[in-house]
């Protein structure tokens, strides 16, 4: 099947962040996540692939297209295309009125689509629902952080706030947590319920300091060596594996 001049433009333009950010889709890669997808409740616009589907659902199989891999290649925004390709259509979350005992992540700045994605991932890992993102961080439906979440991203709500607006506006009891080079100790940090919002901080810089007021609590990870930093998403993983998930065991 050939595709018109306008639609392999359209799909191009997901390039871009004019592109996807203007779009009321955002594109997606892989046949891992095939089944994950169409079982999920995102709404699929068209499926794009070189080979021929199996796929039980009637009105779903009439949305795909068969390309040759010189046209997907054109149209995939991987540089090793992976044979699939689907456009999807964006959904916008409300901010809950609460967050039911339940934590949630604060990325505050964090400009690597690829962090971005992979805290998605450990978010979705750990049973977390909501990540909250400040304007300066890399965008949800940039197509980096997308392949990044490995999937994730059919499962956790993202919504893009102030951290002044969740705690002034949504949730004033709750906990505030902040990750810096300096603090307690996770390891030796006790933590009771309700849970609270975990703040990570841009990879560079940590927590900006218009946010270090709502930090109520500052959580470190022990350094042994000499490396000066850790990687956001690294230490992410970290301090939800020492002292968030025991709170659920």
């Amino acid at each position: 099947m050939s595709l018109s001049k306008n639609e392999i433009h359209f799909l191009k333009a997901f390039r871009h962040k004019k592109g996807w950010d203007s779009a009321p889709d955002f594109i997606a890669e892989g046949f891992r996540i095939l089944n994950e997808i169409i079982e999920s409740n995102f709404k699929i616009k068209a499926i794009y692939t070189t080979n021929q589907l199996n796929i039980k659902n009637i009105e779903l199989a009439k949305l795909v297209k068969i390309v040759d891999t010189n046209l997907l290649n054109q149209i995939s925004l991987q540089t090793a295309p992976q044979g699939i390709l689907f456009l999807i259509e964006k959904k916008h979350y409300e901010l809950p009125k609460t967050l039911n005992n339940q934590w949630a992540l604060y990325l505050d700045g964090i400009q690597d689509p690829g962090n971005v994605g992979a805290i998605i991932r450990i978010a979705d890992w750990f049973g977390i629902d909501y990540v909250f993102l400040s304007e300066q961080c890399a965008q949800f439906y940039n197509p980096k952080t997308i392949q990044s979440t490995m999937g994730s991203f059919l499962r956790i709500k993202t919504i893009t706030t102030s951290l002044a607006n969740l705690k002034n506006n949504y949730y004033p009891n709750t906990p505030i947590y902040g990750a810096y080079l300096e603090g307690e100790n996770i390891l030796e940090t006790q933590f009771q319920l309700p849970p609270g919002i975990l703040v990570i901080g841009n990879e560079g810089h940590g927590i900006s300091t218009h946010n270090t007021n709502f930090i109520q609590r500052r959580l470190t990870i022990k350094k042994h060596g000499q490396a000066d930093s850790l990687n956001a998403a690294i230490s992410l993983g970290i301090i939800l594996s020492h002292c968030i998930l025991p709170i659920h065991e």
